[in-house]
C-alpha cells in the first residue's frame, strides 16, 4: 500500500493492489504480465482511496561533511568524531 499526500492539507490517495485469488494476468508470461501492469486501468490493478491523513512535520535539512575513512558524505548530524577525525557510522564502527 502507497499513500501520496499533499501538504498542509493532508489531502491523500491510498493505492493498493487489488488481491486475486486467480486470474488470467497470473497466467501471462513475465513479459506480458508486465506490460499489462503498466497499460492497464489504475482501477484494474490498484485500489483507490481518496482519504485525508495528519502528517508528520517537514524534516528539517541538514548539511552533509565527508568522512576522512572512506571519503563519502555523511550527513553532519549522524558523523562521529573518532581520534580526532570525521567519520561516518560505518568507518566509526570499524575502528
Amino acid at each position: 500500500m502507497y499513500t501520496f499526500a499533499l501538504r498542509p492539507s493532508g489531502e491523500a490517495i491510498r493505492l493498493s493492489l487489488r488481491s486475486r485469488k486467480t486470474s488470467d494476468v497470473d497466467e501471462m508470461p513475465r513479459g506480458q504480465r508486465a506490460r499489462w501492469l503498466v497499460e492497464a486501468p489504475a482501477e484494474e490493478v490498484f485500489t483507490v482511496q481518496r482519504t485525508t491523513i495528519s502528517l508528520p512535520p517537514k524534516a528539517r535539512i541538514r548539511g552533509s561533511v565527508l568522512c576522512d575513512a572512506c571519503g563519502e558524505p555523511v550527513m553532519d548530524t549522524r558523523a562521529q568524531r573518532v581520534h580526532g577525525r570525521t567519520l561516518c557510522p560505518p568507518c566509526a564502527g570499524a575502528q
